[in-house]
C-alpha cells in the first residue's frame, strides 16, 4: 500500500454482516459514496483498506473505508462541513437495516476479507 492519507468515514463492518458481506458492503458504500456526499470533488478516490487501529492495541487488522484528496486539489470545506459530511456519511453506512444491506450487495464483486488482509487495501492503486 502506498503512504496515501485518507479522511476516514468508515471503520468495522456493520453489525449483522459477516466479514466478506462487510467486505460487498464496503464496495457498494465505495461506489456510490457521492449520493450521501455529492461535495466531495470528483478527484477523491474511494479505498477499502485492512489496517490496525489505535483502539485495537493487539496489531489486529480492522476494515476502514476512506477517502484520499489527491495533492493539488483544493476541497475549501471547513471543519465544521466536514465534520458534519462525515456524520451523514457515517450514518448513510452505519443505520440501514441489515436487511437493506444485504439487499444492495446482490451481485457486488469484491475481494473477501481474507484478500483484503493480503493487499491492504483495496482497489489497489
Amino acid at each position: 500500500m502506498s503512504e496515501r492519507g485518507y479522511t476516514l468515514i468508515a471503520w468495522g463492518f456493520p453489525s449483522g454482516l459477516t466479514r466478506d458481506q462487510g467486505m460487498k458492503y464496503f464496495e457498494y458504500v465505495r461506489r456510490h459514496a457521492r449520493e450521501c456526499a455529492p461535495e466531495i470533488p470528483a478527484e477523491c478516490e474511494f479505498d477499502i483498506f485492512a489496517s490496525t487501529h489505535p483502539h485495537v492495541m493487539d496489531g489486529t487488522l480492522v476494515p476502514h473505508l476512506g477517502f484520499h484528496i489527491p495533492a493539488g486539489v483544493y476541497w475549501g470545506a471547513s471543519e465544521k462541513e466536514v465534520w458534519g459530511l462525515l456524520e451523514r456519511l457515517m450514518d448513510w453506512i452505519y443505520k440501514r437495516p441489515v436487511e437493506e444491506m444485504l439487499k444492495l450487495i446482490e451481485g457486488v464483486d469484491a475481494p473477501t476479507w481474507e484478500e483484503l488482509c493480503g493487499m491492504k487495501c483495496y482497489p489497489v492503486r
